[in-house]
């Protein structure tokens, strides 16, 4: 039986064991699975959605699948969220940076590697830290969405997934989030769904987030998010480069790329929490 009917399968009699190193970046937790080190084919969707729950399995916001990229031969990252959908994401890159060079795939702290939107050059730090060229953050939109919680400006933006940033005053009380954040994911507004970042200017270069991921909800850190409300802020003239952006999970600064000033760099931390061996079937 091969490993992708394996999860498929809960009454197999051949369990496949799977690899794999949890980790985390301001607070957006992952599962590692290096199927470098460990060749698997398996129905990575599906097992995004086995192993997010966090009672009843591994938990996290997001599955990252190291794999190699066939044309370039280039390490690739792939992500996807629990319910399934492949995704980008920037916390999650610098976990597999962190990972790549500290358990020896890549003789060299920088490298490139490929994402589902396009190769990204990432470095890791003497002090753990790794930064990332995120490329360009589009400006998509401005508009005003209408949710039965409230109207509300927002910027989207889409630092290789759509986000709408919406510039306050004070961050939202509990029960306007809860409210209004998948109230505006879910929205007519925006066809492919959207990630709601609540961003407060709190001085020149500071800036308070709050975190609604998409096919996710709340999460305590967003990188590719952290970009985009950045770079509206700025666009508005609200803050200035460096950006520190903090959100509930730490903090991640935000910079242009000297050497392209159509890019983004964002460096942020990158932790080893633990490693384990999840069972399928058997």
């Amino acid at each position: 039986m091969s490993a992708d009917a394996a999860v498929h399968d809960e009454t197999s009699s051949a369990p496949i064991l799977v690899p794999f190193v949890k980790m985390q970046g301001t607070g957006n937790d992952f599962m590692v699975v290096d199927a470098v080190t460990h060749p698997l084919d398996l129905d990575w969707p599906l097992l995004a959605q086995r192993t997010g729950d966090r009672h009843f399995a591994v938990g996290h916001d997001g599955l990252l699948v190291l794999t190699r990229d066939r044309p370039t031969g280039r390490l690739r990252m792939r992500m996807f969220n629990p319910d399934g959908t492949e995704d980008m994401c920037g916390n999650g890159l610098r976990c597999v940076a962190r990972y790549v060079v500290e358990r020896g795939l890549w003789p060299q702290r920088s490298l490139i590697i490929e994402t589902l939107s396009g190769p990204r050059a990432v470095e890791v730090l003497a002090d753990g830290r790794v930064r990332v060229q995120m490329g360009p953050v589009p400006f998509v939109q401005a508009g005003t969405v209408v949710t039965p919680a409230g109207r509300f400006e927002y910027v989207l933006m889409r630092p290789g997934t759509p986000h709408a940033v919406l510039l306050q005053r004070a961050l939202p009380s509990e029960e306007l989030f809860q409210a209004a954040s998948p109230a505006i994911e879910h929205n007519a507004e925006f066809s492919e769904r959207v990630s709601v970042m609540w961003a407060v200017p709190e001085d020149q270069h500071c800036l308070r987030l709050r975190i609604w991921e998409r096919s996710i909800g709340e999460t305590l850190g967003c990188g590719t998010g952290a970009c985009a409300a950045a770079v509206a802020a700025l666009r508005a003239g609200l803050v200035e480069e460096p950006v520190l952006v903090v959100s509930r999970g730490g903090k991640l600064l935000i910079q242009g790329d000297p050497s392209d000033p159509q890019a983004v760099l964002m460096t942020g931390p990158a932790e080893f929490v633990y490693e384990g061996i999840y069972r399928l079937g058997g």
